[in-house]
């Protein structure tokens, strides 16, 4: 089950009793934020970065993460 859902040992979960038995829920760490919330919250000394830059660096990170290095 744990893999199923991709949860590692000491993923911190919920017991709740509910009819018939009980549910295991993910419990988040962190409480749950919108990009609003934290937008501008991280020092930036340095030139904006165009779309472009910012496409071309997540396209970079997109296939470092899913070749397997």
């Amino acid at each position: 089950m744990r893999e199923a859902l991709r949860w590692n040992a000491g993923t911190p979960l919920a017991v709740v009793v509910v009819d018939g038995g009980v549910l295991l829920k993910h419990v988040a760490v962190f409480a749950e934020t919108s990009p609003e919330d934290v937008f501008g919250c991280l020092a930036f000394d340095g030139a904006a970065k165009s779309i472009e830059e910012l496409d071309d660096g997540v396209q970079r990170e997109a296939r470092r993460r899913h070749s397997g290095d």
